[in-house]
């Protein structure tokens, strides 16, 4: 795969959706040593890197270290960097193995190969002094329940299109969820987050909201759109404004519980994991936007060093 490749998909690829798709990869750890567990997202996010890097170089540039000037009519001189377009799990147990989710964001969808190629070569890596060995490579369509494995010591053939989530889909999510007067939603944070308003870390001070929340969330759609996928900002500065505005007048807080960790990411701190917990009211105006923007965030994460997978939730909504 080509670098030339990468630009031409902007020709091939009908570019007004969200593409997500998500692997789930299964794994035998040898040896796993409690550091890997407690940074595991952080680890293999740097072994993929490196796996990419060994495998395909045009790929891990795309993904890992994207040039600035290929992204042209944008202002970047106050983006400090360039969101990255994938998210990975933590690792989780499943009986004796484990397993860690990877979500994948635009056009870097269609290289699976090149993915599937560097999570199978993610053995020849040592992390923390354990042998991580993959024994199977799934794709979810995590809004549509279908599963299919595509790598069990082979690469198998599977039509991708089934796997991708959509901008439709997702919206489609909303609009099930949202028919009463009012809902309950609540976010439970799997990794650390941190936020801030106007330089304060508004968990901290236990005075996180819903806007907050939806800033940030907005702020990252857009930018993995703009760089992503279609050269366009997903919202606009008003219409994000519009929909904090309306989170104020329309949201309440039922919970907020969260614990500081003891984390650091690039030098930063300030993070937390917990969960909290909105009552949303439903006046037939932006509810379902707001939940659409939720939904997505949570393939991707939000808040502070999402790159590096923190900010990741579980979205419950009665």
């Amino acid at each position: 795969e080509s670098a030339s490749r990468l630009k031409c998909l902007s020709i091939i690829i009908i570019i007004t959706t969200i593409l997500i798709i998500c692997y789930k990869i299964n794994v035998t750890i040898e040896r796993p040593h409690p550091r890997l567990l407690e940074r595991s997202q952080l680890a293999l996010r740097g072994a993929l890197g490196y796996s990419l890097r060994s495998t395909n170089e045009d790929l891990f540039r795309y993904i890992f270290k994207p040039a600035r000037s290929f992204f042209r009519g944008f202002a970047l001189r106050k983006l400090r960097s360039i969101p990255k377009p994938l998210i990975i799990s933590p690792l989780y147990k499943d009986d004796s193995n484990y397993y860690f989710i990877i979500r994948i964001f635009g056009k870097a969808i269609y290289y699976t190969d090149g993915i599937v190629h560097a999570l199978i070569s993610l053995g020849e890596r040592t992390l923390y002094g354990s042998k991580i060995h993959v024994n199977s490579i799934d794709l979810i369509n995590e809004i549509g329940n279908k599963v299919v494995n595509i790598y069990d010591g082979k690469v198998n053939d599977f039509n991708i299109q089934e796997y991708i989530i959509k901008d439709d889909d997702i919206k489609e999510f909303a609009k099930h969820m949202v028919k009463s007067n009012s809902i309950i939603v609540d976010l439970n944070f799997i990794t650390p987050l941190s936020i801030l308003r106007n330089g304060k870390n508004v968990i901290e001070d236990d005075s996180l909201n819903l806007a907050d929340i939806v800033a940030y969330a907005a702020r990252r759609r857009s930018l993995l759109s703009y760089f992503y996928l279609n050269n366009k900002m997903y919202y606009t500065p008003d219409y994000v404004n519009q929909l904090k505005e309306w989170c104020n007048n329309n949201s309440s807080v039922i919970e907020r519980k969260f614990i500081p960790i003891n984390i650091s990411i690039k030098g930063k701190r300030g993070f937390y994991k917990g969960n909290i917990t909105f009552n949303i009211n439903n006046d037939n105006t932006l509810a379902i936007d707001v939940v659409d923007l939720l939904k997505f965030s949570e393939f991707v994460g939000i808040g502070k060093s999402s790159a590096f997978g923190m900010g990741q939730y579980k979205l419950s909504i009665k």
